[in-house]
């Protein structure tokens, strides 16, 4: 009998220990739960903040690049580029007073170009475009008015633009030859596409390129998955594409629609 009692209260000892054990067991558990928490909190202060350092370094970013814009844009506000002169022995500044002179009826005095010199890799049998620096927009204006002069002979002008606006107006140019395909009249004035006296600008045919780009994708997607079609094919959504002879656009209050 007295070896029973002693191992029921044994057995009870041990018991009290295993739950004191668990207890210990519970709080260390509680305790890294909790510092689990805390350093939960602490990593998405810290990933906060750096998503904060991050956009305020991307507005600081855009507004550098925009002050290096309108810098560039300041230095080539009287340039011209000059593509399809052929490159010889007669040095650049020569050939450039002879074209305005000769072909385009335009007296530019020495001193008003700053200065003339070709751009890009020499390469054989290919002619550098030249940059042309002009003193004043007055010359630069009259040469614009007169380049008409030079069609059919592989001579071209056009303005000395930074990329940013080069791309633009590569895309006013696009949409003005499609409109003008399409039956309309259509050109461009500034930084403006003019189609059948409305105005349009570069963000608002943007947006409904990407409109109409993204409707196609949609809408076409099976059949360019069957047909393997181009990556490219998505690029030149025509935003004024219509039946030959059509003038019916849409108002400007209404983004520009299918023809």
């Amino acid at each position: 009998m007295d070896d029973t009692v002693k191992l029921l209260k044994q057995l009870t000892q041990d018991i009290n220990d295993i739950k004191n054990q668990n207890n210990v067991i519970v709080d260390q558990l509680d305790g890294l739960r909790q510092e689990f928490k805390d350093s939960k909190s602490e990593v998405a202060g810290e990933l906060n903040n750096l998503k904060r350092e991050n956009e305020e370094l991307k507005a600081e970013k855009n507004k550098l690049e925009k002050r290096l814009q309108a810098v560039e844009r300041k230095q080539k506000k009287y340039n011209l580029v000059v593509y399809g002169i052929q490159e010889n022995e007669i040095d650049t500044h020569s050939s450039i007073t002879s074209l305005f002179k000769n072909k385009l009826k335009v007296e530019v005095h020495d001193f008003g170009i700053r200065d003339a010199y070709r751009i890009g890799k020499s390469e054989e049998n290919k002619n550098r475009p030249i940059v042309v620096e002009l003193l004043t927009n007055k010359w630069k204006t009259e040469i614009l008015n007169k380049a008409k002069a030079l069609k059919g002979s592989g001579i071209f002008i056009s303005l000395d633009l930074i990329p940013e606006d080069y791309q633009k107006n590569k895309f006013l140019v696009t949409q003005q030859k499609i409109a003008r395909e399409s039956g309309h009249s259509a050109k461009i004035k500034g930084k403006q596409l003019i189609v059948d006296g409305v105005h349009y600008t570069y963000d608002t045919l943007r947006s409904k390129h990407n409109s109409v780009t993204s409707e196609t994708e949609s809408s076409e997607i099976s059949e360019e998955i069957s047909k393997k079609r181009l990556a490219e094919d998505s690029k030149d959504i025509e935003v004024f594409r219509g039946r030959k002879g059509s003038k019916s656009l849409r108002t400007s209050s209404r983004i520009v629609n299918k023809i």
